[in-house]
């Protein structure tokens, strides 16, 4: 009983993190300023650079390949990155103007396989092939290199081209002391980050100082069924520190 309790209660908060109000304000459709970019992924290669017009992009970040004890931490999060993504049909994709796109990469030594293969095998293969070199260099642009990661990261431009200058807000989500062996609460953690960055609108410093507070209040209800979870999470919500004057990083799961 307490796990179906404790399972209700994650599924509960996650309503209230990701940015699912209507369900809580009588229902209805967002106003149109609201509504989320629509998201797919791709594989980036060695030498290759991203495509230029789209919305939003967003990479998965790793600084360097996982230990034995967070291998499951990296899967996982390709796992629902993949499980988001894949939904954006060819036909969508072919006929959405780009910038109602937000595209998450795949940084990846080399082409990714043509044959279909099973999620799970697709994830071991691109821990296998990814390329965490070119990552570090995203992150030491990005000036975030001192996170351990990984890391989710949203801009409003692509970041590997080495002429490029960051010139505009970056979302960032570190989810580097998430436990390994807790899947829901990765997945959850990857759908408040994303439903969060779709909606450019709310990358505003009032919203992300409320989506701050929503995260510690439901940390803090949580706690009273599973206090594990007050005593993990409670350090992983903070604004960071601008970059520069009119530049700002938000971390909803950064560790001081």
């Amino acid at each position: 009983m307490m796990k179906k309790n404790s399972a209700w209660l994650l599924i509960v908060i996650f309503a209230l993190l990701s940015g699912c109000g209507s369900a809580f304000q009588g229902g209805g459709r967002k106003p149109a300023s609201l509504q989320p970019l629509l998201e797919k992924h791709s594989f980036l290669e060695a030498g290759q650079q991203e495509e230029s017009g789209f919305g939003l992009y967003s990479y998965i970040l790793f600084k360097s390949r996982p230990t034995a004890l967070k291998k499951n931490l990296y899967i996982e999060m390709i796992l629902k990155v993949f499980g988001r993504t894949h939904k954006l049909d060819k036909h969508t994709n072919r006929d959405t103007p780009k910038k109602e796109l937000h595209v998450t990469y795949f940084l990846i030594q080399t082409a990714a396989p043509k044959m279909q293969m099973k999620p799970e095998a697709m994830a071991e293969w691109i821990l296998e092939h990814y390329d965490y070199q070119r990552a570090g260099k995203i992150m030491r642009k990005a000036s975030v290199l001192e996170q351990n990661g990984p890391l989710l990261l949203s801009a409003f431009q692509p970041l590997t081209s080495s002429a490029a200058q960051i010139d505009s807000n970056i979302l960032m989500q570190n989810f580097s002391k998430i436990p390994s062996d807790r899947k829901h609460l990765i997945h959850a953690w990857v759908d408040t980050f994303f439903n969060h960055a779709s909606i450019p609108q709310k990358w505003d410093d009032a919203s992300l100082s409320q989506l701050v507070l929503d995260l510690r209040t439901g940390i803090a209800r949580a706690a009273r069924i599973m206090p594990l979870i007050q005593e993990a999470l409670v350090k992983w919500i903070e604004i960071v520190k601008p970059l520069t004057s009119g530049k700002r990083i938000f971390c909803s799961a950064c560790f001081s």
